[in-house]
């Protein structure tokens, strides 16, 4: 972790909420949008046995349909202190060559997501250190499909396993603008002169994986 952290240090441990939001914030302004991406992709790399990761892989080549809904009750559980209470539901997902199916329970979704409140409403502390390193995550180091849908108007958001997501010209939540009278990050942004940090045209840089 401490290549991730390089030169921050947060005032309070990283080990609990308060830390872990300030270390993101920290991180918002010291890197790019693909220096975030970056970053908190090497946290769920550094976070989760390879082990894991290769049986999940393989779980998922062996049945999809079964693994996208396992998958999905055990993010619901996993990422609770995350992000706050979920539910699991139905939801179209293709897999594969497959039609649409709509029976599966492989979609979880977070009723009012923590780490967007608790970031302060923030678009880019949303898409840059979550969505794209979780989707990244899933597809590039597990070889499963996922797509992290968020609601910037209420606050939700949904974990849809089994689901590509859209190319980043196409995805609404990284054409989403700036929320500069309401995100506080973008407010510390101004009175530091770091507001161009942010992406108040709603256009997000995207990393890809280093081959």
């Amino acid at each position: 972790m401490s290549a991730v952290q390089g030169d921050i240090r947060p005032q309070a441990s990283m080990w609990d909420y308060d830390g872990f939001v300030e270390l993101a914030k920290l991180l918002k302004q010291s890197h790019s949008d693909v220096g975030q991406q970056e970053a908190a992709l090497q946290v769920l790399l550094y976070l989760t046995p390879k082990q894991i990761m290769w049986v999940f892989g393989a779980l998922y080549r062996a049945s999809p349909a079964q693994a996208c809904e396992f998958f999905a009750w055990g993010s619901a559980i996993a990422s609770a202190f995350l992000v706050g209470p979920s539910v699991v539901e139905q939801g179209p997902v293709h897999l594969g060559a497959e039609e649409a199916r709509t029976d599966l329970y492989s979609t979880v979704k977070i009723r009012k997501c923590r780490f967007l409140t608790e970031s302060g409403d923030c678009v880019g502390m949303c898409t840059n250190m979550c969505k794209i390193p979780a989707q990244r995550f899933f597809a590039e180091h597990v070889g499963v499909p996922v797509s992290m849908e968020p609601n910037f108007e209420d606050g939700s958001c949904k974990m849809v396993f089994g689901k590509t997501p859209p190319a980043a010209e196409d995805d609404e939540a990284l054409q989403e603008p700036c929320k500069k009278s309401n995100c506080s990050v973008y407010q510390d942004f101004v009175l530091t002169g770091k507001s161009g940090l942010c992406a108040p045209s709603g256009h997000h840089e995207v990393g890809t994986r280093a081959d």
